[in-house]
C-alpha cells in the first residue's frame, strides 16, 4: 500500500475480482494520517451492513452499478458519477441494485483497516 498514487478505479476493480461467494471487498490503495483511500466492490445481495464511524468522514464516489443508499434518514438511488458525504456519526450504507457495485471511498482522517471504525446498526 502506498502513501500515493494515480489509479483508474475501474482497473483496480477488473484486477481484483471478488472470489466466488465473497460478496464484498475493499481493496486499499493508499493511507496517509489525514485520508485514506480505497475501491469498494460489492456482488447485488452482498455488502456492508448499515454502519456509522465515529471519527471518520467519508467521501464515496460511485464508479459503477446503481443501489441503493442510505444516508442519514434518507435513501436514494445512486448511480456512476453520483457522490455521498457521509460525515461523522451519521448512518449510511449501500444495497446494490446491480449484479457489480464498484465505488471509491476516502476516508479523513487516515483510518486503520486492521482496527476499523466502524459501528454497525
Amino acid at each position: 500500500m502506498a502513501d500515493y498514487g494515480i489509479w483508474q478505479v475501474l482497473e483496480v476493480d477488473r484486477a481484483n475480482p471478488l472470489a466466488e461467494g465473497e460478496g464484498f471487498r475493499n481493496n486499499w490503495l493508499a493511507h496517509t494520517p489525514r485520508t485514506s483511500t480505497n475501491v469498494t466492490q460489492i456482488r447485488e445481495h452482498g455488502g456492508a451492513a448499515q454502519h456509522y464511524h465515529a471519527e471518520h468522514d467519508e467521501v464515496i464516489f460511485v464508479a459503477q452499478g446503481e443501489g441503493e443508499f442510505r444516508l442519514g434518514d434518507e435513501v436514494r438511488t445512486v448511480k456512476p458519477g453520483d457522490v455521498v458525504v457521509a460525515p461523522a456519526g451519521v448512518v449510511h450504507g449501500p444495497t446494490p441494485n446491480s449484479p457489480r457495485f464498484v465505488f471509491l471511498s476516502v476516508f479523513a482522517p487516515g483510518f486503520d483497516p486492521a482496527n476499523p471504525d466502524r459501528v454497525f446498526v
